[in-house]
């Protein structure tokens, strides 16, 4: 009996301890040290680390045991200046890349002119009001025929696709090229007919809504021109290409 009442006993200290150790184990705080030890990454200073390139590979198999699961590899890369600029070079001496960086730069200059006069910052340059108004007309004309041009030229690309999506299922190089197009990663979806229709649809709703902003800005003057109608032709042109983008 007694022998019976001391191993129950030492069951018992045996448990409290394993609980006790186990509740250590929680409240320790980790060693980072130790774990870029572990897993084969030298410590050493912070800034010494930074510079280097640490690549922080798969458990060694002496600590298989300790760690069953794999770490990912991870890299710390610099950027090499060089390459990126040899790489910009090469993109802008193509022709359509040089027309498209100089559309870009009158598109920002426009809009940036625009919206000085509206916040008036330009008030001191231009201090009569009738000329900032006449400035202002002079700046969005400039900007609607750029955009305007832009849809020109992207418009008959549009039409080409459309007249690929409606070859789908007899051409697989037109369901290959639309896919590669409209497609994220080129990777074909549930429906994707349909997905590339809307796509399509979006954006050559957004050309309409540019030739529609276009006639109002040609057919009349600042003072006779509908506001509802210019506001909704920007909003719909606007929303339209961001709606594509991001339902592709």
């Amino acid at each position: 009996m007694e022998s019976h009442e001391t191993s129950s006993k030492q069951i018992q200290r045996h448990g409290k301890a394993r609980k006790e150790r186990f509740l250590d184990f929680l409240r320790a705080a980790p060693s980072k040290d130790l774990w870029l030890q572990r897993f084969g990454v030298t410590v050493t200073a912070p800034h010494a680390f930074l510079r280097r390139v640490a690549t922080v590979g798969y458990v060694p198999a002496a600590y298989a045991r300790f760690f069953p699961l794999r770490a990912p590899a991870a890299f710390v890369r610099g950027v090499d200046w060089r390459a990126l600029r040899a790489r910009c070079k090469a993109w802008a001496r193509r022709p359509t890349n040089a027309a498209l960086l100089v559309w870009l730069a009158f598109v920002a200059a426009g809009v940036a002119f625009v919206f000085l006069l509206m916040t008036g910052a330009l008030d001191s340059a231009v201090p009569d009001a009738a000329r900032r108004r006449r400035w202002t007309e002079v700046a969005n004309q400039v900007l609607n025929a750029l955009f305007t041009v832009m849809c020109v030229y992207q418009h008959p690309r549009l039409c080409h696709h459309l007249a690929l999506l409606l070859r789908w299922w007899r051409d697989d190089a037109a369901a290959a090229e639309l896919r590669a197009v409209y497609c994220k990663n080129a990777a074909g979806t549930r429906r994707e007919r349909l997905h590339v229709a809307v796509v399509l649809l979006l954006l050559h709703a957004t050309c309409f809504a540019q030739y529609a902003y276009c006639a109002l800005f040609w057919a009349f003057s600042s003072d006779t021109r509908p506001d509802w109608a210019v506001n909704f032709c920007m909003a719909f042109g606007l929303a339209a290409p961001v709606a594509a983008a991001l339902y592709m």
